[in-house]
């Protein structure tokens, strides 16, 4: 968590707070973080209200993993937090939220002799595994 540029607090909707949120909370509250409101498909007993008093300022993204509902404002969010976390990227630099995204990436890498080459592309493990 120390090294992250955004830690997900993830919350279930469908119920109260509890012990173990407050200790998430704890841990977050220091770092840039989205709390996520999970499974927004079934009856709310947590409101955003609540997760605000516990966190802080931080944004809030109500989600539901079973419908999809809310996963592409949560991306925009995690995106927007990421790239003002005030880490410079270099210019070279590439960073892919989507997996397959990141797939065709590395499709168009391994197609291109000229990519396929590139130093920095395999100085960057993490960002592109062209080998």
């Amino acid at each position: 968590i120390d090294d992250s540029g955004c830690v997900l607090a993830v919350f279930d909707r469908s119920a109260r707070l509890s012990v173990e949120d407050g200790l998430v909370a704890e841990v977050v509250k220091t770092r840039p973080a989205v709390a996520v409101l999970n499974k927004a498909d079934l009856p709310k007993r947590l409101h955003r209200e609540e997760v605000q008093r516990l966190l802080g300022a931080v944004p809030i993204v109500e989600v539901s993993a079973t419908t999809g509902a809310g996963l592409a404002e949560l991306s925009g969010v995690i995106g927007r937090l990421l790239l003002k976390s005030g880490e410079d990227l270099a210019d070279d630099e590439v960073v892919l939220f989507r997996v397959r995204h990141r797939e065709s990436a590395r499709r168009a890498v391994a197609k291109s002799p000229v990519l396929k080459s590139s130093a920095a592309i395999h100085r960057s493990p993490a960002l592109l595994r062209a080998r």
